[in-house]
C-alpha cells in the first residue's frame, strides 16, 4: 500500500506524468491557487481515470503502471471511491453530459475491481441515498464509454458492461494482440 501511494505522489511531482491535457503539469501552474475551481459549477462531464495497463506503450504520457498487482489495484481503487464520494459531498452537479472509464486500460483491472469501477460510476450518475446526494438530471444526448483492450477484456467483463448499461466502448488498435 505504502508503495502505491509513493508512486502516486512521485507521479504527481513528475511533469511527464498526467492525466490530461495540456501535457506537462508546470503548464497548469500559473492558474493553481487554493480555490476550488468547481465552485459554482452545476453540469459537467465525468471522466474516471484507471491508471493500469497490461502493456506500458511508449508513446503514452498518462499515468499509467503495470497491471496485476492485485494490493496495488485494491488501493487505487480505496483512493479513486474516497475521492469520488469527497467529491460528490463538496460538489452539487446538477447535469451531467457524458461519463468515459479510460486509462489506462480499466479492462486490465481484475473482475472484481472492473466491477467496482462500474459501480463508483453508478454512485457519480445515480447519487447515494445513504449520504443525501441526488442524482443529477442526465443531458439529452448523455452517453456513458469505457475503454478497453481485447487482450484483457473477458466474458465477465462484457457481461458488466452490458449489465452498468454501457453503449460504447473504445478499443485502441495499440491493443491488438
Amino acid at each position: 500500500m505504502e508503495q502505491m501511494d509513493k508512486l502516486f505522489l512521485a507521479a504527481d511531482r513528475n511533469i511527464n506524468c498526467n492525466t490530461a491535457y495540456p501535457v506537462f503539469k508546470k503548464e497548469f501552474l500559473t492558474y493553481e491557487s487554493d480555490c476550488d475551481v468547481l465552485e459554482g459549477v452545476t453540469e459537467l462531464s465525468y471522466y474516471i481515470h484507471i491508471p493500469f495497463c497490461s502493456h506500458l506503450c511508449r508513446f503514452c504520457e498518462y499515468t499509467r503502471f503495470p497491471a496485476g498487482n492485485k494490493p496495488q489495484e485494491d488501493r487505487y481503487m480505496e483512493l479513486l471511491e474516497a475521492q469520488i464520494r469527497d467529491f460528490q459531498k463538496k460538489h452539487v452537479i446538477r447535469k451531467v453530459y457524458g461519463l468515459d472509464i479510460g486509462g489506462g486500460t480499466p479492462s486490465a483491472l481484475d473482475d472484481e475491481n472492473f466491477e467496482r469501477v462500474l459501480k463508483l460510476a453508478g454512485i457519480l450518475l445515480e447519487g447515494d441515498a445513504a449520504d443525501g446526494i441526488v442524482p443529477p438530471i442526465k443531458a439529452d444526448g448523455f452517453e456513458k464509454s469505457i475503454e478497453i483492450s481485447f487482450i484483457t477484456i473477458n466474458p465477465e467483463k462484457i457481461r458488466l458492461i452490458g449489465q452498468y448499461g454501457f453503449k460504447r466502448v473504445s478499443a485502441g488498435i495499440q491493443s491488438t494482440p
